[in-house]
């Protein structure tokens, strides 16, 4: 990874982490809450993929570089080719997980959030789009197929 998108990257998981936590409305106090009070919506911890490890939407020409992956979800930055009227990832739809050594098809998702990004590359005209998604009812074989993935294609 280079230091200009490692750089880039960490900024956006800063931000992506204060979408993915939430206040709770602190109404009955009067008050603002702390921080320290906001709470983790995720139920699983992401670990950074590898750079050979990609998700591609089903029935669509939407594909891209896994940046985190868990059990419970994804996070992938995908080219926006602007082809569509609608910009970004149907609401619910199906992914398949790839890499050099791996494939995991048909899991359901769910779309949490997807926003473009700031390119880093110098004299690019592409853009960028960061969507993060999460994983619906998985049978006992996708499971076994995610962990695998997983297990196969984070680093560290």
């Amino acid at each position: 990874m280079n230091a200009d998108f490692q750089d880039h990257y960490l900024r956006n998981l800063r931000k992506s982490a204060s979408h993915t936590k939430w206040k709770a409305d602190n109404l009955r106090r009067g008050g603002k809450m702390e921080d320290s009070e906001t709470i983790e919506r995720r139920k699983e911890e992401r670990s950074l993929a590898g750079e050979s490890a990609f998700a591609a939407i089903e029935d669509s020409s939407m594909a891209g570089r896994i940046i985190d992956i868990s059990n419970g979800g994804l996070c992938f930055k995908y080219i926006d080719d602007n082809s569509d009227k609608e910009v970004g990832i149907p609401i619910d739809s199906a992914l398949s997980l790839v890499s050099l050594s791996s494939f995991v098809g048909e899991l359901q998702v769910k779309v949490v959030e997807d926003y473009p990004v700031l390119n880093v590359t110098p004299f690019s005209s592409m853009a960028f789009r960061m969507c993060h998604l999460q994983f619906g009812e998985l049978e006992g074989q996708q499971v076994a197929a995610l962990d695998d993935y997983i297990c196969k294609n984070v680093l560290g």
